[in-house]
């Protein structure tokens, strides 16, 4: 089919083009764990293909490698915080210090 000339209408500009496989624009880096992976994976997906340059993806692993790291750790501290309450009956947090003193 022959290119068209001249200016392209709103139509034609509001149509969305074929981009690039997210897979083999930007993979998950090796060294992720599985929950850091699977917040790349959903961070890549939701942008176009050429969002990121190059070298925003250092920046992505770490901000995916650090939100992995504070949900692990907040689901280590609940279940410390319910180990806690059922052990000594605390009622909430602020009654941990009560029970190390």
């Amino acid at each position: 089919m022959a290119k068209k000339r001249g200016r392209k209408s709103t139509a034609e500009m509001a149509t969305p083009r074929p981009t690039a496989s997210v897979q083999s624009f930007a993979p998950a880096p090796n060294v992720l764990e599985s929950e850091a992976a699977a917040l790349w994976r959903s961070i890549i997906a939701s942008r176009a293909h050429n969002y990121f340059s190059p070298g925003d993806l250092p920046l992505l692993r770490e901000y995916c490698h650090s939100v992995a790291t504070l949900i692990h750790r907040s689901k280590r501290f609940r279940n410390f915080w319910i180990l806690l309450a059922f052990r000594y009956g605390l009622r909430s947090p602020h009654e941990v210090v009560d029970v190390t003193s």
